[in-house]
């Protein structure tokens, strides 16, 4: 009897496996060609309106995106960074962590999409392997522990951006939220 009962909370335990992840936003914006008729501006601002006029509308778009916890070592608030003369495009400076000084970097650039550094208020500390770095973002991230089962590969789509399909590990989907799971190892070889 104790066997069976072994044997059935094993097998109910591989069935809940979990895991932690830190979720967080990108938020950005493309311009987009404008198909809406012209008598269609009632309820938009002059600055919608203007955008119009030039036959382009900037739409806002938010992406979610996740690393594994075990590699996050901790959230900081926004720390002043120095800037590195003639560092890579996605590197944003140094900073000084409690007298240890870190590499931050844009997350959003190395994935490819535009950045305001301005609008940025968190630093996630994250650890692969030895290295130790820091990525900007512009919201609070969330952790969220979510059930294996619900992680799947990443589907294969020939004209999606390489840079940032070069960086997902996974996809994960969690009712209507598709997150899509960032490979470190391979965001801070680069």
């Amino acid at each position: 009897m104790i066997k069976l009962l072994e044997q059935i909370i094993e097998e109910e335990t591989v069935h809940l496996e979990t895991i932690q992840i830190l979720v967080f936003q990108i938020c950005y914006q493309e311009e987009i060609a404008n198909i809406l008729p012209d008598n269609d501006i009632q309820n938009e601002s002059l600055e919608e309106v203007a955008e119009k006029e030039n036959g382009l509308v900037k739409q806002e778009f938010k992406e979610e995106f996740a690393l594994k916890i075990e590699n996050v070592v901790e959230i900081s608030k926004m720390l002043p960074i120095s800037l590195l003369p003639l560092a890579s495009n996605n590197i944003e400076g140094v900073i000084n962590l409690r007298g240890q000084i870190l590499p931050i970097f844009s997350i959003i650039k190395k994935l490819g999409f535009e950045s305001d550094s301005t609008k940025m208020n968190q630093i996630v500390i994250v650890k692969e392997q030895d290295k130790l770095m820091g990525f900007l973002l512009q919201n609070k991230p969330e952790i969220l522990r979510i059930s294996v089962d619900k992680i799947e590969n990443t589907p294969e789509i020939n004209n999606s951006n390489e840079v940032r399909k070069a960086y997902i590990q996974n996809v994960i989907k969690i009712n209507e939220r598709i997150i899509s799971l960032l490979d470190l190892k391979k965001i801070l070889q680069n």
